[in-house]
C-alpha cells in the first residue's frame, strides 16, 4: 500500500515519490562517519533546500509504503531530474519485503551547478517487483517503521 495515494502520480509500472521537508545533510568542515559509528549530520526542515555541486544530503518520500512478502520495492530516479544531475539514490535501490515506512532518498548533486529541491517534487519513482515465492521472514532491520530520513 501507498499512503497517501494519489491517481496522477501511478505511471505504466510505477509510482512517482513526493519529496518531503525533512533532510539530514553533512556538516561541513566534519568527517562523515565517526570512528564510534555516530554520524555528524544536521537535521534541517523545510519547503526549499539548495543542493550544492557534490553535495550529497538524506531526504524522505512524503508517502509511506507497505510492500507485502511476495514483493520487494525498487527505487528508481527520475530522468527528468538525472538530466539536471540528481541522483535519488548511491547504492540503496532495493526495498525489501515486510518493509513499511517513508522512503530515505540518498540526494545526490552530480551537475556543477546547484538543484532546488521543492516540498512535494516528483523525485523518485518506485516499482514492485513479484518474487517467485513469498519471503519467509518480514524485514525488520534498523530502517523498519521510518518516518523520517535515517542514517
Amino acid at each position: 500500500s501507498i499512503s497517501p495515494w494519489a491517481p496522477h502520480l501511478l505511471g505504466p509500472c510505477s509510482y512517482d515519490l513526493t519529496l518531503g521537508g525533512e533532510f539530514l545533510v553533512p556538516r561541513l568542515n566534519h568527517v562523515t562517519s565517526m570512528p564510534d559509528g555516530e554520524y555528524d549530520y544536521s537535521p534541517v526542515n523545510g519547503e526549499i533546500l539548495l543542493l550544492s555541486s557534490g553535495q550529497t544530503v538524506l531526504g524522505t518520500s512524503i508517502e509511506r509504503v507497505k510492500i507485502p512478502l511476495n514483493l520487494c520495492g525498487i527505487l528508481d530516479g527520475k530522468s527528468s531530474w538525472a538530466r539536471r544531475g540528481l541522483a535519488v539514490h548511491s547504492t540503496a535501490s532495493m526495498i525489501q519485503p515486510g518493509f513499511e515506512g517513508r522512503i530515505t532518498l540518498e540526494l545526490t548533486n552530480t551537475n556543477r551547478k546547484p538543484v532546488v529541491l521543492r516540498l512535494g517534487d516528483q523525485i523518485a519513482q518506485i516499482r514492485f517487483e513479484r518474487l517467485e515465492t513469498p519471503a519467509s521472514v518480514r524485514y525488520n532491520g534498523r530502517y523498519a517503521d521510518q518516518e523520517g530520513p535515517q542514517l
